[in-house]
């Protein structure tokens, strides 16, 4: 009697990857073989988007991470991968000397522009040495406003100790001047 062998799939999730902080690859699975009637999971599922039953995600770890894609057929079928994504740590940190306020939609608030920032603690004082804005977001700008009051133009110092997701650190003081 003769014998059906059935080829079962196999799945190939791609090179390891080297990327830099903060930036966002594609990860694709590509299956060979089987019926082509599986399911997708892909591990770790916090990292991965849209969501991680999809074949084909998107992904922007902080830190080196390997990434695991599962392919389930009928019942029985289980065929798995791994890309090892590698990242490079690239710290980058400024704020602008100046900013308007104005509502044009260019430079209306204040903020601090960097790379691999995980915290903040960003101050900004006028000409007697009084803090008009402090946060610890660092999504958070100052938007020219005290007390939801304009501030008047003019030259401020800010304060902003940084840390990076590799957990060091920096601070940053200087002079911007808010202009309407």
């Amino acid at each position: 009697q003769p014998v059906n062998v059935i080829v079962g799939p196999s799945i190939n999730a791609g090179p390891d990857l080297s990327i830099n902080q903060g930036a966002t690859v594609n990860l694709s699975a590509i299956i060979t073989g089987g019926n082509g009637n599986g399911d997708f999971e892909w591990q770790p599922f916090e990292e991965v988007s849209p969501n991680f039953y999809s074949q084909n995600v998107s992904i922007s770890p902080n830190e080196t991470t390997l990434f695991i894609v599962t392919y389930q057929e009928d019942s029985s079928c289980v065929v798995t991968d791994e890309v090892n994504v590698v990242v490079s740590f690239v710290a980058s940190l400024g704020v602008p000397s100046a900013f308007s306020p104005n509502k044009d939609g260019i430079n209306d608030e204040l903020r601090i522009l960097g790379e691999g920032i995980s915290k903040v603690d960003f101050k900004i004082f006028n000409r007697y040495g009084q803090m008009v804005f402090e946060s610890n977001n660092k999504d958070l700008g100052w938007n020219g406003r005290q007390n939801d009051i304009d501030v008047n133009p003019g030259v401020f110092t800010y304060y902003a100790k940084v840390t990076y997701f590799d957990g060091n650190s920096s601070v940053l003081k200087g002079n911007v001047t808010l202009v309407r």
